[in-house]
C-alpha cells in the first residue's frame, strides 16, 4: 500500500472530516458506478451510495490491508449494500377487491404463501 493511503485510512480511523472527504473524491465516483448499475435506478443509487459510505466510515477500523486494496474493500461493500437494498425492495402484491389476497415474493420471485384479508385490514398495510 502506498504512503498516500496509508494516510487516508489512519485519518479515516480518526474520524477526520478531511480524510472522509478525500475518500469520496477518490472512491466516489467509482463506487456510485458500481452501485447504479446494480440497483437501476438514480435515485435508489444515491441512497445506496450514502449507505456505503456511512458503513465504510463506521468500518474503517476492520480494513485489513493484508486481504484486499482499499477499493476492493469498498467495492465489496458497495455490492452487499446495492444486493441488500434490493432484496429489501420486495413488496408485497395487493390486489383491491372484496377479499384482498396479499402475495409476497421472496429471493429470487419465489413465492410464499397467499393470505386473503378483509378490506380494513388490508387498508393498514
Amino acid at each position: 500500500m502506498d504512503n498516500e493511503t496509508h494516510e487516508l485510512i489512519r485519518g479515516l480511523c480518526r474520524q477526520e472530516r478531511k480524510a472522509q472527504q478525500r475518500m469520496l473524491q477518490t472512491y466516489g465516483d467509482l463506487v456510485f458506478a458500481q452501485v447504479a448499475s446494480i440497483v437501476g435506478c438514480q435515485e435508489d443509487a444515491e441512497e445506496v451510495y450514502q449507505d456505503v459510505f456511512v458503513k465504510a466510515f463506521r468500518s474503517i477500523g476492520t480494513y485489513d490491508e493484508r486481504r484486499a486494496p482499499l477499493a476492493a474493500w469498498l467495492s465489496r461493500i458497495a455490492c452487499h449494500e446495492s444486493l441488500n437494498y434490493l432484496r429489501c425492495r420486495c413488496l408485497p402484491v395487493i390486489p383491491i377487491d372484496e377479499k384482498t389476497s396479499v402475495r409476497i415474493s421472496g429471493p429470487k420471485g419465489r413465492r410464499f404463501k397467499s393470505c386473503h384479508l378483509d378490506q380494513k385490514t388490508a387498508g393498514n398495510l
